[in-house]
C-alpha cells in the first residue's frame, strides 16, 4: 500500500491538520467551510464536537480555545485528499461540486490545457 501523499494545506486547515490530523481538518472543511470557527473554550457539547468527535475537538480547544479560525474551501487540498484515501474521480468531483474533468486533471497532477496562466 502506497503511503498518503503529503497535502499542502490552506492556513486554516493546516492549523487544525497539526493539532488534530489532516482527516479532523478535512472532515471540518466538509463541514462548515467556507466559514470562521469560533473554537469554543470547551470541546463538550459543542458543535466542533459534533462534527469532529469530542477526542478530535478536545485538542482543537486545547490549542485554539477561544480563537476564531477561517476554515476555507481549500478544494484542491480538498481533492487530493479524498482522491488519496481512495475516492473516485467521480466521487470526488460531486462531493466537492467540482467538474470531473478538473478532478482528474489534479489527480494526474497536470493543469487544464484550456484554462490560461498568469504569472503571479
Amino acid at each position: 500500500m502506497n503511503a498518503p501523499a503529503k497535502i499542502s494545506l490552506p492556513h486554516g486547515l493546516q492549523q487544525i491538520a497539526d493539532v488534530a490530523g489532516v482527516d479532523v481538518a478535512v472532515t471540518l472543511a466538509m463541514a462548515i467551510a467556507p466559514e470562521r470557527l469560533h473554537v469554543p473554550k470547551k470541546a463538550l457539547g459543542s458543535k466542533l464536537a459534533t462534527i469532529v468527535g469530542l477526542e478530535a475537538a478536545n485538542k482543537i480547544v486545547a490549542a485554539y480555545g477561544g480563537e476564531r479560525i477561517d476554515i476555507p474551501l481549500g478544494k484542491r487540498a480538498l481533492a487530493l485528499h479524498l482522491l488519496d484515501r481512495g475516492h473516485s474521480v467521480t466521487q470526488v468531483g460531486k462531493l466537492l461540486k467540482m467538474a470531473r474533468r478538473s478532478v482528474q486533471y489534479l489527480k494526474n497532477g497536470t493543469g487544464d490545457p484550456d484554462q490560461l496562466s498568469f504569472p503571479v
